[in-house]
């Protein structure tokens, strides 16, 4: 039986639907993660979900572009598979390294409906306390979403887990308060 549950981290690397609409995907999947399994259809995403007791699931991308050369589900291609399903809440990604991040965050939440923001800061290779990032943190706030990082120890290959260092949130965590 469902549960008003959430399972909120989730990379969808292995949806064959998605991987059919968009091939890159797969790459991303193989290359970036290096994932060797085989892609499933959304139904198994549901059954999955229905096993753990869960109502609904987070879809999170990781736009790695400065990092990695890479993104892992556009923000676009998030919004796309929610609406394949009404059990998707959907996050953004946003390269916060960039200077346009916080008006592509922007345009995630308006335009796309995303709910709130992913920041791998070992995979995307940023200092979570370094002040050229606070214009993202500030959009977000503005736009009063909250912001899932990825902290501690990380499994992504070739990420350097000093980035995401948990001491490294306190400047962030005092400065943005409620």
């Amino acid at each position: 039986m469902r549960q008003p549950g959430i399972d909120f981290h989730t990379h969808p690397l292995l949806v064959r639907e998605m991987i059919a609409r968009h091939p890159d995907l797969a790459r991303a999947a193989r290359e970036t993660f290096f994932i060797g399994n085989n892609f499933q259809p959304l139904e198994t995403f549901h059954l999955e979900l229905d096993a753990a007791g869960l109502e609904s699931a987070v879809l999170l991308p990781v736009d790695a572009a400065t990092a990695l050369g890479t993104t892992v589900y556009s923000n676009q291609q998030i919004a796309e598979l929610c609406a394949m399903s009404p059990r998707f809440i959907g996050f953004a990604s946003v390269d916060p390294r960039q200077p346009s991040a916080p008006e592509r965050l922007a345009e995630a939440v308006v335009k796309l409906g995303l709910r709130g923001l992913k920041l791998d800061p070992a995979m995307q290779r940023f200092f979570p306390d370094d002040r050229t990032v606070y214009p993202v943190y500030e959009k977000a706030q503005e736009l009063g979403i909250p912001i899932l990082f990825h902290a501690g120890l990380s499994w992504a290959p070739g990420s350097r887990l000093d980035y995401g260092q948990p001491i490294r949130f306190e400047d962030v965590a005092a400065s943005f308060r409620g």
